[in-house]
């Protein structure tokens, strides 16, 4: 009987770590799949032709007609399901709780009907029920359920499958080790305020070990903060331009793939500069704890806090051994989740005979 896969790539459509990790989601599909039927709303051309689509996919832009062809695959016994990867907040609220149960409710079509369900990728903030607890009743009926951080588990109360960030899975290995490496790349969250003393310390740090700092959006609305500071401290700004995604990934990539250390407080910003080969430098926010349960585990981390309570030098590793280690712990990380996307791929090989009581968490 032909298979179909239900997912979606709806996100922001100014992130390209949102579109990142959905690629690396897509990428990990099998390709014998009949028919894979992916919703992508009303997102912007630019962000849609961003997407390598896996073949024989089936773009959709309206939410009844996604709704109906599921519908349709359940009663056929065709449906397999994949939830896009990303941050998911257990909110109050009506609002919050339909949503939740509507997941639920198609979790439950493509389980009896003999399907999959994959959820990766994915990392629980807030405590609100109802929503935490449909959330961890639809968490039970996954085939698969991956979480990206150390706390996720705390969250829902379960325990979940843990694997690095989807963002690690981007077919891009670390440079070898290289003399010329003469970057420093910063790319800073507009929504969330770093003092600009701190700012211009690290930019002046940085040019006094002989490096050249560059801002870098890979996140459009942070282009303005980008261009001010740019202005402002006298340093070059790769800055988001009316080109399409692919294109501004490009030239992300382009500064990362020169960049000795990336420094940052976006997610995957931080990811993109580790698969260049960069060295990390988290900065931290009060209250936040998703770069350190994400990333700490995995490669060495440096911090500087976002307002000014510690020490603002940095290590920009004149010995190259820091980076050695980076590099390594990043390859550790991609290994790991070679082995998730292997047993990803077992799980929906055995779509349709699963049946939904199945336990196939190892």
């Amino acid at each position: 009987m032909s298979q179909q896969i239900f997912g979606s790539v709806v996100a922001q459509d100014d992130n390209l770590g949102d579109i990142a990790i959905r690629q690396v989601a897509l990428d990990w599909l099998p390709g014998y799949v009949d028919e894979i039927v992916i919703f992508v709303g009303s997102m912007p051309d630019g962000y849609i032709s961003a997407f390598d689509f896996p073949p024989r996919s089936r773009l959709v832009t309206r939410r009844a007609e996604f709704a109906l062809r599921y519908l349709a695959a359940c009663v056929q016994r065709t449906a397999n399901l994949l939830f896009a990867p990303g941050p998911y907040q257990l909110r109050s609220g009506n609002g919050a709780a339909i949503k939740s149960a509507i997941n639920l409710v198609n979790i439950v079509g493509a389980r009896i009907s003999g399907g999959v369900v994959v959820a990766v990728g994915r990392a629980f903030r807030g405590n609100a029920n109802p929503v935490r607890a449909i959330e961890r009743a639809s968490l039970r009926m996954t085939s698969i359920f991956v979480c990206r951080d150390t706390v996720s588990a705390g969250v829902i109360g379960m325990p979940v499958l843990v694997a690095p960030d989807m963002a690690f899975g981007i077919d891009v290995h670390p440079r070898e080790l290289e003399a010329s490496r003469p970057l420093v790349a910063f790319s800073l969250r507009s929504d969330r305020p770093v003092d600009r003393q701190i700012i211009a310390a690290l930019v002046t740090q940085v040019k006094e070990a002989g490096l050249r700092p560059v801002f870098v959006t890979q996140v459009r609305r942070d282009n303005h903060q980008h261009l001010d500071l740019g202005k402002s401290l006298h340093v070059e700004v790769c800055a988001w331009t009316t080109e399409p995604h692919r294109e501004q990934r490009k030239r992300v990539n382009e500064v990362y793939s020169s960049s000795h250390t990336v420094i940052s407080n976006r997610l995957h910003a931080l990811i993109f500069g580790l698969h260049w080969g960069a060295i990390p430098v988290g900065i931290e926010h009060s209250g936040s704890d998703k770069l350190r349960s994400t990333l700490d585990h995995l490669v060495p981390m440096q911090y500087i806090d976002a307002r000014g309570v510690s020490p603002m030098t940095i290590n920009l590793d004149p010995s190259g051994e820091l980076r050695q280690n980076v590099q390594e712990s990043t390859l550790r990380a991609y290994g790991e989740l070679e082995l998730m996307r292997k047993h990803v791929l077992d799980v929906f090989s055995a779509a349709p005979a699963v049946s939904w009581n199945r336990k196939l968490r190892p």
